[in-house]
């Protein structure tokens, strides 16, 4: 929503079109943190007073990720062109929608929220292996919980907390870090997720902000020892190879196209993101809103340790926007 001067907000804010408070920084879900996704959803929200109700079925997905994976298993398959899918990509069939849940609390100047996510996840494998015999659906639960907090720190800023503490729900977060992995038996299993995001936004006049924020996501290590062969089966297994992941390789054709890539799972283990901006507002009124504004972030990204240590990546990132809203 627009921000402004604390006396011109509404302390209605909940989970109404047109009133959620996003990031300020240029397009909010590509900000490491901040859980957002654009899906079809069927939304119901009941309020009393200053509480608020709200349930949600979504669309569901999964993101998948594991070493040593078995191929006694499925979840999913090409998309149909004939259903009007992308047949280039895969999609997960569901057993359910995800449920989402929260109660707001808005006391003035701050709100509140908490509430949680559920997730189903559902695989066909083949016990056997060889055989489809004994094959079998194999569905186990995911979710966990969701939290948030804005509040006026002063007369003219904002601090915000936000939390989600679960697993298998980092499809939600813009760091699209696995929801899933799978044990040597073709189970699938959740990966334990974090997704946090600190802001602070000040508002020294009505047409000007300036904000920072800090945001992480963690994937927690998840794997299993194949009790026949002794292999670790599972995302980001300690004898994944990382042995490459600091060392650039030579083009592999004379086409242009063809750069080089060493051996490096270099699975993530936590993804963070600092970032400072400001937004200036030239018009705000019956014909719409133009503004224009600069940021600067610092994107950190830690790999699990593997056989060649924990891989580590550094960004610096300059973003400028001038954007017009209509009416």
């Amino acid at each position: 929503m627009q921000n402004r001067r604390k006396e011109d907000r509404p302390s209605n804010l909940r989970w109404n079109p047109g009133q959620e408070d996003f990031p300020l920084i240029f397009d909010g879900n590509t900000h490491v943190g901040f859980t957002y996704l654009r899906q079809l959803g069927f939304r119901l929200e009941e309020t009393l007073k200053r509480i608020t109700l709200a349930l949600a079925l979504e669309n569901s997905q999964y993101q998948f990720s594991a070493s040593n994976a078995p191929s006694n298993f499925f979840f999913g398959a090409p998309g149909a062109a004939g259903g009007l899918n992308n047949p280039t990509a895969n999609y997960t069939t569901q057993v359910a929608p995800d449920i989402l849940a929260k109660v707001t609390f808005d006391s003035g100047r701050s709100h509140y929220e908490l509430g949680g996510v559920a997730r189903f996840f559902r695989d066909r494998y083949y016990p056997s292996g060889s055989s489809s015999i004994s094959a079998m659906n194999d569905t186990v639960l995911g979710g966990g919980l969701v939290a948030n907090a804005r509040f006026a720190a002063t007369h003219l800023s904002d601090i915000g907390l936000h939390l989600v503490a679960s697993d298998g729900t980092d499809r939600y977060g813009p760091a699209l870090l696995p929801d899933i992995t799978v044990k040597p038996d073709g189970t699938l299993e959740p990966i334990r997720n974090v997704q946090a995001l600190f802001t602070l936004e000040l508002h020294p006049t009505t047409r000007f902000d300036v904000f920072s924020y800090l945001g992480t996501e963690y994937a927690q290590r998840t794997f299993y020892k194949d009790a026949s062969s002794g292999t670790l089966v599972g995302y980001a297994p300690p004898t994944a190879s990382n042995v490459g992941c600091n060392i650039e390789a030579e083009p592999t054709a004379g086409t242009g196209y063809a750069p080089g890539s060493s051996p490096c799972l270099g699975a993530t283990r936590d993804i963070s993101q600092y970032s400072i901006g400001w937004v200036y507002r030239l018009y705000n009124g019956p014909a719409g809103r133009l503004q224009y504004g600069i940021a600067y972030s610092y994107l950190n990204r830690v790999g699990w340790t593997g056989e060649g240590g924990a891989p580590k990546v550094v960004n610096n990132l300059i973003y400028t926007s001038a954007r017009y809203y209509i009416p």
